[in-house]
């Protein structure tokens, strides 16, 4: 118990420590981090979506300063999750991130996939910003079937990709 304490706080001095150079950027994600997390315990999907892009639309949001770009956001999420790991999941991640990149007039777009591994389904949620992913991996693409938003000739493709990789693996896995 002492020594997840102590983490935390070691965590949190960290934090503290970044804040000075790049604080709006890390306090902007942070909060966001938190407002999402808590967001979706409460808030379908779509609604929490939806009061998301409102907001970057307000008056409120115009007259927030917005520092830094595509990569500085990556950068900032990241670096909030690894102090925070509560925060850190892959949904809450990408909508903080697809908020904060909409605030600077960079948009994404959220895609949910799912995979069976193991006997077991698993889902992702990532970016994607003119067909390519945003912080990941592009083999998630071939990986996962998106299943959000539904798009049955990305859906086909990625399976053929993904069935074509795992042929010629020798594992039988990409």
């Amino acid at each position: 118990m002492m020594d997840r304490f102590v983490q935390t706080c070691k965590r949190l001095r960290d934090f503290l420590r970044r804040l000075f150079w790049d604080g709006p950027l890390l306090l902007e994600s942070l909060l966001l981090l938190v407002a999402v997390r808590a967001g979706l315990r409460l808030l379908a999907l779509e609604r929490l979506t939806g009061l998301l892009a409102g907001f970057t639309k307000s008056a409120i949001a115009r007259r927030l300063p917005r520092p830094g770009g595509a990569s500085r956001v990556l950068w900032a999420v990241r670096t909030a999750c690894r102090c925070f790991p509560g925060l850190d999941t892959c949904l809450v991640r990408s909508l903080s991130t697809q908020f904060m990149l909409l605030r600077r007039d960079c948009p994404t777009e959220l895609r949910i996939g799912v995979i069976l591994e193991g006997g077991s389904l698993r889902a992702h949620a990532w970016l994607e910003t003119d067909g390519r992913t945003l912080g990941e991996s592009e083999v998630v693409t071939l990986r996962y079937a998106s299943l959000y938003p539904a798009r049955q000739e990305r859906a086909a493709s990625r399976h053929q990709a993904f069935d074509s990789a795992a042929r010629e693996s020798p594992g039988g896995r990409p």
